[in-house]
């Protein structure tokens, strides 16, 4: 995981997301991911989903990996840099 290209590993330590085809659940997802939601493809070339809070998120798929890109505007919420990072975070997940 980085934020605008700085790895920011250790903040989301443990973060896991699965996906159904209308929802989401996340483990330490910290204030970027909240814990549960919901999502829609924002057009038909299934390269970004919106969450049921408006955020936008960039996907990129293949056989091995996820790729999700979010720009992340809220500054750092209590409990200090370990709830969030401002900025453009990545996130990808592999097999």
């Amino acid at each position: 995981m980085s934020v605008d290209g700085a790895d920011q590993s250790g903040v989301y330590k443990g973060f896991t997301i699965k996906f159904t085809s209308t929802g989401f659940t996340t483990t330490n997802g910290g204030a970027v991911w909240p814990a549960s939601g919901t999502w829609t493809f924002t057009d038909a070339t299934a390269a970004v989903i919106k969450r049921d809070d408006g955020l936008p998120i960039n996907v990129e798929v293949t056989d091995t990996t996820l790729k999700q890109t979010l720009t992340w505007t809220k500054t750092t919420l209590a409990g200090g840099r370990t709830s969030s990072v401002k900025g453009q975070n990545v996130f990808t997940f592999t097999r």
